[in-house]
């Protein structure tokens, strides 16, 4: 156990060498402004259709579902828009494949999360209050 063995040692200074580069490449970034965080967020009715943007709250956590104003039902889901098509984000698909109010024909293709929306222009609504 005494003695160490010399591709040990080349190992040794490879990890050193690979900190030291880290660090000098970590901390020498181009930017030291932190990066920013989404003001609002469009959302699918997952009942109806229908799009809605809304502004998320200052300061307080969000979840999703959220509650549509029309009707106050926890139906509202984030979605982006994606070569001119709606997209839900995949990871809410679980959750609202067990919607039992799940409009028929909301999803159009099921493995990319693209939905058939109402309106094509969303309307600003507070959803989170």
């Amino acid at each position: 156990m005494g003695t160490v063995k010399p591709w040990q040692i080349v190992v040794m200074v490879l990890a050193v060498v690979a900190v030291i580069g880290s660090v000098v490449y970590s901390c020498s970034g181009e930017s030291t402004a932190p990066p920013e965080q989404a003001r609002e967020v469009t959302l699918v009715d997952i009942r109806t259709g229908d799009l809605f943007i809304a502004d998320y709250p200052e300061r307080r956590p969000v979840m999703f579902p959220a509650k549509n104003p029309d009707d106050q039902q926890m139906t509202l889901y984030p979605v982006n828009e994606k070569d001119g098509k709606w997209m839900l984000n995949m990871r809410y698909m679980s959750q609202i494949r067990k919607e039992k109010g799940l409009k028929a024909d909301l999803l159009s293709d099921q493995q990319s999360g693209t939905v058939n929306v109402t309106n094509p222009t969303p309307r600003r609504a507070n959803v989170f209050e």
